[in-house]
């Protein structure tokens, strides 16, 4: 199973002081010999953006992220080596979904592919 714990920390992190309320990812998991969706969670304010530059791996390399399914109330951005920013429309208030496709080689040599189901809560 690949861990993705630093995510929500590398989100914070990303962003100065005064914009860290902007952007919460809370943990989550997933495993690329399950295609899922596998859910992830994220609370973002209207307006504003949040993501990652980076994941963090121990039992995979990846090789490719790309967005599978769009926001209807946002935009996502991709960036190497894999990062992902959703941005959401200003002035909207209200959940947002987004899906990204991880696909990667497993130790061992599997390959495969995870879908990650976002669930975005855009709040004020």
């Amino acid at each position: 199973m690949i861990r993705l714990g630093l995510l929500g920390l590398v989100c914070l992190l990303m962003t100065s002081e005064a914009h860290a309320a902007d952007c919460s990812i809370p943990y989550f998991s997933f495993n690329i010999t399950s295609e899922g969706p596998w859910p992830a969670f994220m609370t973002v304010k209207s307006g504003k953006s949040c993501g990652s530059r980076r994941w963090s791996f121990t039992t995979i390399a990846p090789k490719r992220l790309y967005l599978a399914a769009a926001p209807q109330h946002g935009r996502v951005t991709l960036s190497e080596p894999g990062g992902y920013r959703y941005s959401s429309s200003p002035g909207y208030v209200g959940k947002d979904s987004f899906r990204l496709k991880l696909c990667g080689t497993k130790q061992g040599g599997f390959e495969g592919c995870a879908n990650l189901l976002f669930n975005v809560s855009v709040v004020n």
